[in-house]
């Protein structure tokens, strides 16, 4: 495997191509190979210096960035693109639909902040982290089937790669699923929201971007982005509570923190999913549920974009089952409680 990323930049604008270079370039690993303005004028750069990811900004003229996703993705699908997204509520949507189109992942434009620093940490390690792969058989473990009793709740940590995935979990779902699923996807503020109006669409659960002090019933609860999730239990029954502490191993929101409180209010009741992404956010939270006898399952290092997030539980033994997206919908499913049917027209029995 060529330790070295080829990477080409695709930007109209001169400034941000300047700094993504300068950001590139002082990392040991990863070379820039191309730059253009537009995707009219990237398109034939591809096959002459055959990037190994392109980075792609959705707003330029002549070939805007959905138009050249899908000319890499018909001419060049071994490329790996990278969308570079405005911070709009516009931006969010073409994203999502990029991420539809096959696009890997994407780093929203910094906004309020150094563009150098954001950029080496959000871009930099995101490339990184694209090359390296593993599989259940280097791991040396096997799916094991889950338990059938049932759960009070679902919590599911996501990040890179997580809107494609999210969508073909959920919409393997029952639309009589009544146990509540709670999702940390690491993203920013705008994007979660767009990202629940998607889902909502493809799922026969409600999906909404949690709100505090919202209760708790069937449906899924996306984290806002930027924002932490948890749930407390009061007099009232349990609410989703929502605020800006301070991030944990970066992430905000943070799977770990989501994690934590449903051992604590949940216990053994409690199902977490650790799904693709990189880094090692869950795996603390993932500690919590196991000491609590809680059920954690492991998306499969072959269905992973990144297996980061669901490696470190793996090795240690902290899952009880580790799937494809497929078989971690089938055991949500399987533990999660059905709705009763309502039958009409039921004559009394008389004996």
């Amino acid at each position: 495997m060529n330790s070295r990323h080829r990477v080409m930049i695709v930007d109209d604008s001169s400034a941000y191509r300047r700094v993504i270079r300068h950001c590139l370039e002082r990392t040991s690993n990863i070379e820039v190979v191309a730059e253009a303005a537009n995707g009219q004028l990237a398109m034939p750069l591809m096959r002459e210096f055959a990037p190994g990811i392109v980075i792609l900004d959705q707003e330029m003229p002549v070939m805007n960035g959905l138009e050249t996703l899908k000319r890499i993705r018909d001419q060049y699908p071994h490329i790996g693109v990278i969308m570079f997204s405005s911070h709009t509520i516009e931006g969010a949507q073409v994203t999502l639909k990029a991420l539809e189109m096959g696009a890997l992942d994407f780093v929203a434009k910094p906004v309020g902040t150094d563009p150098v620093d954001y950029i080496r940490q959000q871009l930099v390690p995101l490339i990184q982290a694209l090359q390296v792969s593993e599989t259940t058989a280097d791991l040396n473990v096997a799916s094991v089937p889950a338990r059938p009793d049932q759960a009070a709740i679902v919590g599911i940590g996501i990040s890179t790669g997580g809107p494609v995935a999210l969508r073909e979990l959920l919409g393997n779902l029952p639309g009589d699923l009544t146990t509540p699923i709670l999702i940390v996807q690491h993203m920013p503020p705008l994007f979660t929201r767009q990202l629940a109006d998607t889902l909502s669409g493809i799922c026969s659960l409600p999906v909404f971007e949690a709100q505090n002090g919202q209760a708790i019933g069937p449906g899924v609860y996306i984290a806002p982005g930027g924002r932490h999730m948890e749930v407390r239990g009061s007099e009232r029954g349990v609410q989703i509570h929502i605020h800006d502490g301070d991030p944990e191993l970066h992430c905000r929101p943070s799977v770990n923190i989501l994690f934590r409180s449903l051992a604590r209010v949940y216990g053994a009741s409690a199902v977490g999913i650790i799904m693709t992404g990189m880094g090692e956010d869950g795996y603390a939270g993932i500690r919590e549920l196991h000491r609590a006898n809680a059920r954690v399952y492991a998306q499969s290092p072959e269905s992973c974009l990144i297996f980061g997030m669901p490696s470190r539980p793996v090795r240690e033994g902290l899952v009880q089952g580790i799937g494809d997206i497929k078989r971690l919908a089938t055991w949500v499913a399987g533990t999660g409680r059905r709705a009763v049917p309502k039958l009409e027209n039921q004559k009394p029995c008389t004996l």
